[in-house]
Parts: structure tokens; sequence; C-alpha cells
């Protein structure tokens, strides 16, 4: 999906409130500014955050609606491409970083697993 104002892709986000989990907050995000629901990953993609609470904890998610309509659709774009075009649409270093965690936690598992940034066959 895009951000509001720059228009640059980017994933969805935002804060957690004190009574929900960071899986939960995934979800929810996922659906509010990317209109998609599914199954978010047990783990997350990069373990950075443990070390380092400055930084955003990012889940994979399995895409199993798409949803016409969602809160955000009118403030921002989504789109379904492969992995090797979402490589090539993100410029911003830590994305291109939670990419190819994703990436390589695919090659590992060998199954099918989708990033929050959009349905598809990321």
């Amino acid at each position: 999906m895009t951000s509001r104002h720059r228009g640059k892709w980017i994933l969805p986000k935002g804060k957690i409130e004190v009574d929900e989990t960071a899986r939960e907050r995934a979800a929810a995000e996922a659906f509010e500014e990317g209109g998609v629901g599914g199954t978010v990953a047990a783990r997350p993609l990069i373990a950075d955050r443990l070390a380092d609470l400055s930084q955003p904890v990012v889940f994979a998610i399995e895409v199993l609606e798409e949803f016409s309509e969602w809160p955000e659709m009118r403030v921002s774009q989504r789109a379904c491409v492969p992995l090797s075009e979402a490589r090539s649409m993100i410029t911003e270093g830590s994305l291109r970083k939670v990419l190819e965690a994703f990436a390589s936690e695919r090659r590992a598992q060998r199954t099918p697993v989708l990033i929050t940034a959009k349905c598809g066959t990321l």
C-alpha cells in the first residue's frame, strides 16, 4: 500500500494499544490500511525489536480475504505483486530489510506466507 501523503510503498503500521497484542494490532492495521484479513504469523519477521524497543514489530500475514471497502481506502493504494516486483517498488532501507527477512523465511519454511504489505504472492 502507499503512504497517504507521499505515495511511497509502505507496510501498514500502528500503535499497539494497552489491551491488545502486537499480532492483534498487525491484523487490525492490515484491515484498516490495506483492506485485507487473514492469519497473522505467530512470530515477527525481524527480531530486532526484542533488543531495541524503538524498532517496529513486523508480522507476515496469510491473506485470506480482500475487502472491497476498508477504512482508509480513499487515502492510499494497494497492489498485489510478486516479491521480486515488491523489492523494486520499495526504496526505503528498513522496508527492504523486512522484505529480505520475509524472503528468507519463505525459503526456509517452503510454505505460502504473505506479508501485510498486500495480498497475492509476495
